[in-house]
């Protein structure tokens, strides 16, 4: 849906797909920044399912935000000629970066 963005999944396939994670994530940006609705929706699908992975997800404005539940994932992002930003391992969990209604057991990263 070009009109809600665009979303990557990555992790447990099974528990992708049993909760739609990328349509979930997608239908809680219309309220929250991208990274606190992949945020919330990894909690959600973690909870539910039992399953662990990430997301990447851009809005139609271009806000990019980045989230997962594993130990780590390999992410990067460049935006019109900004520098390139990349990460790999876990920094901080969302939860201790702000973002409400996250879990504990993700890490967000806006951009």
């Amino acid at each position: 849906d070009d009109q809600a963005g665009a979303i990557s999944c990555t992790g447990h396939g099974e528990s992708i797909m049993r909760l739609t994670l990328a349509r979930y994530a997608l239908s809680l940006t219309h309220d929250r920044p991208p990274a606190q609705a992949c945020a919330e929706a990894l909690g959600q699908m973690y909870a539910r399912v039992g399953g662990c992975g990430g997301t990447i997800s851009v809005t139609p404005n271009g806000d990019v935000g980045i989230a997962f539940s594993t130990p780590r994932m390999a992410w990067a992002c460049v935006r019109g000629e900004a520098e390139a930003c990349s990460g790999i391992d876990r920094r901080r969990t969302a939860a201790e970066a702000g973002l409400a209604g996250a879990s504990p057991l993700v890490e967000a990263v806006a951009l």
